[in-house]
């Protein structure tokens, strides 16, 4: 597995899955013991080991998040779950503020719609005025003479 494109932890890890592995396991294949003999993984991650437990039962034990001078995160089915629920809702809010933005966008658009219906009247209406305006000066100017 190469990890390319996959965001997570705030970043983009790419390149940092060195090893994947894939089992239908009915004990736990990592647990706190085993991690803590694993070799240095080096500057990939900052030192960092990353597990990730989509499986059911588990196949890594909870312990291994307390490996101490390491940073282990473990996610299961279970985490999925949870973080599929905080996007949702996340989704949702922002969905709502979207509905709110396209609802005032759509008010100012169909007001700037109908204007342009009135447009032409305002123009017809000044050009009358300046015909009458243009007829009265006319006037004046004959009736002083």
């Amino acid at each position: 597995m190469s990890g390319e494109g996959v965001n997570g932890f705030g970043r983009n890890i790419s390149g940092l899955f060195k090893h994947a592995i894939t089992v239908a396991s009915e004990t736990l294949l990592f647990t706190k013991e085993n991690v803590e003999t694993l070799p240095p993984v080096g500057s990939i991650n900052g030192g960092s080991l990353l597990f990730v437990d989509i499986s059911v039962p588990r196949n890594v034990g909870s312990c291994v998040s307390d490996v101490e001078n390491t940073r282990v995160a473990c996610l299961n089915a279970f985490d999925l779950k949870e973080v599929v629920a905080a996007n949702k809702e996340d989704r949702n809010r922002k969905a709502m503020e979207a509905q709110v933005i396209i609802t005032e966008e759509s008010k100012q658009f169909g007001a700037w719609r109908d204007s342009l219906e009135t447009v032409p009247t305002i123009k017809k209406l000044r050009a009358l005025v300046e015909g009458i305006r243009i007829t009265i000066t006319i006037l004046q100017y004959y009736i002083s003479v």
